[in-house]
């Protein structure tokens, strides 16, 4: 994804030779950031990304054992943690 200042953020699932785990990447506009492990806790993929123009976003993932995940994404910062939206187990809808 790409804001209106010409940052960019990358997501991407990335077999780990155990599993896949969620990583990314910011470009602040100058250089790219290094690669960024968004959920060190358990493996999972299918990373989804939505920024708005002015560079904020959401990650949102589902691990293996189907909890659902999200990190908020600054590209002047990068990626602020991570944080749990959906337990596993629970039948609250589905990741589109």
């Amino acid at each position: 994804a790409i804001d209106a200042a010409g940052r960019a953020v990358v997501v991407w699932s990335q077999f780990n030779g155990s599993g896949y785990v969620v990583m990314g990447r910011v470009f602040d506009g100058s250089a790219w950031s290094g690669p960024v492990l968004l959920d060190p806790g358990e493996t999972g993929g299918s990373p989804a990304l939505a920024v708005n123009a002015s560079g904020q976003g959401i990650v949102v993932w589902k691990r293996d054992s189907g909890e659902l995940r999200a990190a908020p994404v600054d590209m002047t910062t990068g990626f602020v943690g991570s944080a749990s939206l959906r337990a596993a187990g629970s039948s609250s809808g589905m990741l589109r």
